[in-house]
């Protein structure tokens, strides 16, 4: 490894040396920068970092453009670049970039090449240090720029050495399982046991409290949750191991395999209509102790539009009209349909689970034999994960399964459309604020079509 690389970096940081390492870096590196070094010595400096952000939260200040502090010929800036792209196969052994904090926004004082030779190769996130000039901005600072952080990458190494000191066994067979937009996951044996642990950051919405108390609360034959055995921290990540149900994802299976498993799924649906909430207040996103969070659905619906606090995963998200391709008026439209169609929509109360895409469904034969990531689980309209299902998938006829369904068993469904309609807006707006957060602009486009798509029909 590279003394020079991310990982470098973060050794440093977990010894409390961080300071020593990036003049170690700046003057010794094959690319140094003394000057930086230099300046960085003058004054007590507070340091944070490596963290995971995007390349658009970073201020280049070298380059070919006129408003450049250090401007250099477009000819040698586009000739490094190019060597610079030519030669990185494996982000991570770069070095991390070196950011200074001023007043909210970050200034890229080492890395500006390498920020845009990333920027090239389609890479949309990186490693950054900050050094903050006063203590008070540091403390400030510190919660905001760890909640820009998404999903954890840690080693196969790492994941290891931690299942290692957890005491449950020998670990075997760890391997990634890929997908997923907050929490990093692998598969294993722990003890001979197959397993499954998660990794997500302390400012997301991923609770995996929460989860353990779910799975106690509701798993059942009707609704099969896996146990979750460990919870704890590791660094500053949250971690969660389970129990590894046996089964494929739906995602994975072909539309014939997956057709039939429609069935079961429409089962799982009822199950959760069914569940007992008796006793378990409130309606919205639910506490470690089941507490629902909202005094009803259309205010925990409505919720969508307000800023969150600074630590929190969206944190003063609207910004984003600024700086990203999150639309106001886009947003605005969608939000304003989805209050007036709340209007006509019951404060139903029920156990949703939020988030019942295929990704999140295990199947064997015509059996559903896991529903998994419950961290968005939440009370209210029990047609809420019917239209999470019919927005993302549409051609598979949900909507009509289940209604039939309900038909054949005397459950009335008042104000369906507007109902599904109303939700299927609360699904979009997040994902439109959470596709521009995590710049992923493809995905932001097809939502964007299928909502408006949705609207107008």
């Amino acid at each position: 490894m590279s003394a020079w690389s991310v990982a470098a970096s973060r050794r440093a940081a977990e010894a409390g040396d961080l300071e020593t390492w990036v003049h170690d870096y700046l003057r010794n590196s094959p690319g140094p920068n003394l000057g930086l070094s230099e300046g960085l010595r003058r004054s007590r400096r507070w340091w944070l970092g490596p963290i995971l952000l995007p390349l658009t939260d970073v201020e280049r200040v070298c380059g070919p453009e006129p408003h450049m502090e250090f401007r250099v010929a477009e000819e040698a800036w586009e000739a490094k670049i190019t060597s610079l792209s030519a030669g990185i196969q494996d982000p991570a052994v770069l070095p991390p970039f070196i950011c200074e904090y001023r007043g909210g926004a970050l200034s890229l004082r080492d890395g500006s090449h390498r920020c845009e030779a990333l920027r090239r190769l389609g890479v949309s996130q990186f490693w950054t240090l900050i050094w903050f000039n006063a203590e008070a901005d540091y403390d400030a600072g510190r919660r905001a720029f760890e909640a820009l952080e998404v999903k954890p990458t840690l080693s196969q190494d790492e994941v290891r050495s931690l299942l290692e000191s957890l005491g449950h066994g020998g670990v075997s067979e760890l391997q990634p399982i890929p997908g997923g937009q907050i929490a990093q996951t692998f598969s294993c044996r722990c003890g001979g046991q197959p397993r499954i642990v998660r990794f997500a950051t302390t400012h997301t919405r991923t609770g995996f409290a929460k989860e353990a108390w779910l799975a106690a609360r509701f798993g059942s034959p009707a609704l099969p949750l896996p146990r979750i055995l460990r919870v704890g921290t590791y660094r500053n990540l949250r971690f969660a191991l389970s129990e590894r149900i046996p089964g494929t994802t739906l995602r994975a299976l072909s539309p014939t395999q997956r057709a039939r498993v429609f069935p079961a799924l429409v089962e799982i649906l009822h199950a959760l209509r069914q569940a007992d909430i008796s006793g378990l207040p409130g309606f919205g996103l639910v506490d470690d102790a089941g507490r629902g969070l909202a005094r009803s659905w259309s205010e925990h619906l409505l919720c969508v539009r307000d800023e969150e606090e600074p630590g929190d995963f969206f944190g003063r998200w609207h910004r984003l009209f600024d700086q990203t391709f999150l639309e106001r008026e886009l947003f605005e439209r969608v939000y304003e349909r989805m209050q007036r169609l709340l209007a006509d929509c019951p404060e139903e109360r029920s156990l949703v689970h939020s988030n019942l895409g295929y990704g999140n469904l295990l199947a064997e034969g015509d059996r559903i034999t896991g529903v998994i990531d419950w961290v968005d689980a939440r009370y209210g309209d029990f047609l809420f994960d019917l239209a999470g299902l019919d927005l993302w998938h549409r051609e598979d006829g949900h909507p009509e399964r289940f209604r039939r369904s309900c038909g054949e068993r005397g459950v009335h469904l008042p104000h369906f459309a507007e109902r599904l309609l109303a939700s299927q807006c609360a699904i979009a707006l997040d994902a439109l604020r959470f596709f521009a957060k995590t710049d992923q602009r493809p995905s932001y486009d097809w939502v964007r079509a299928t909502i408006l798509q949705r609207l107008e029909a």
